[in-house]
């Protein structure tokens, strides 16, 4: 499936046809936003059909389940697939139990999903992952809390090996580009909207 091609509008500014998964979100919310504001077309993809966040924004409702067998056909024609809605699996568990390898394992299943649907379509893909991913150095108190977190939680390992997926894909031709959002704020993720605007730049 090969994408429309981007239109412009009365300006001659681009138009681009944008799935954005997680759009009732936080950081969803702010790129669903930016894009409405740069008269891109947005289609929202969602469990529920008619979601409270979406209503009056004008903007298209794709619909999936658990399996997320439908992505492909909603992602059809789109130049850019945004992933704001990547798992949050924040249970504690015993590392190497099998809920944690469950947790891990179903986040990579589901980024491998978006991903082909990305493919299929010819579409670019922007991962919104976490900045828990980043190097840095830490003072050793806050080094010694960040190890126990992450003795504590799937979460850390599972925003890594959905990062190292979409990392795989890209080596092997899929255009994408991961987000690390660093704002605790969920009022103010202003950087994060102002680099998917990057993208949806370089999205025609």
């Amino acid at each position: 499936m090969v994408p429309s091609p981007c239109r412009a509008d009365a300006e001659g500014k681009r138009i681009v046809r944008i799935v954005i998964l997680g759009a009732t979100g936080h950081i969803g919310q702010a790129i669903l936003r930016r894009a409405l504001a740069q008269n891109h077309w947005v289609t929202a993809v969602s469990r529920q059909a008619d979601p409270v966040a979406l209503r009056g924004l004008g903007v298209n409702i794709g619909r999936v389940d658990d399996g997320f067998g439908a992505l492909t056909e909603i992602a059809a024609g789109h130049h850019l697939i945004v992933d704001a809605a990547a798992p949050y699996p924040l249970q504690p568990c015993l590392p190497g139990s099998e809920r944690w390898r469950l947790a891990v394992d179903a986040a990579v299943w589901r980024t491998q999903k978006v991903i082909a649907a990305a493919r299929y379509n010819r579409t670019r893909l922007a991962f919104v992952s976490s900045f828990t991913t980043l190097p840095r150095r830490e003072p050793p108190l806050f080094a010694m809390e960040t190890a126990w977190r992450r003795s504590m939680y799937p979460y850390f390992e599972a925003k890594a090996a959905m990062e190292q997926t979409v990392m795989a894909a890209a080596r092997q031709g899929l255009p994408a580009v991961i987000v690390n959002p660093v704002a605790w704020d969920p009022g103010n993720f202003a950087a994060t909207a102002q680099a998917m605007a990057q993208a949806l730049d370089r999205a025609s």
